[in-house]
């Protein structure tokens, strides 16, 4: 939803950066998520909440690590403008 959103915005010069922690969706979603990202100038910002599934656990309830980091990795291979974040 927030892609379609994001291309009705006129283009000001303005800088748009999404934050998520990519535990929803697929990594399909993520792909495309990183080309569109790509193509279009945005940053896209991870952040990864603990390093085991036991710190993960801590701070994202029914989440699963390895699948976020599976969807993180799916957009990078697609986008250059991206940053991580990690909680240890």
């Amino acid at each position: 939803k927030y892609i379609r959103k994001i291309e009705k915005i006129p283009n000001k010069h303005i800088d748009i950066k999404i934050e998520t922690n990519a535990s929803l969706g697929t990594k399909e979603f993520w792909k495309e998520t990183g080309k569109f990202c790509n193509d279009n100038d945005i940053t896209l910002g991870f952040t990864i909440c603990g390093s085991t599934q036991e710190l993960h656990n801590h701070y994202r309830r029914g989440s699963k690590l390895e699948k976020m980091l599976d969807n993180i990795y799916s957009a990078i291979k697609y986008t250059d403008n991206y940053l991580i974040y990690l909680l240890k």
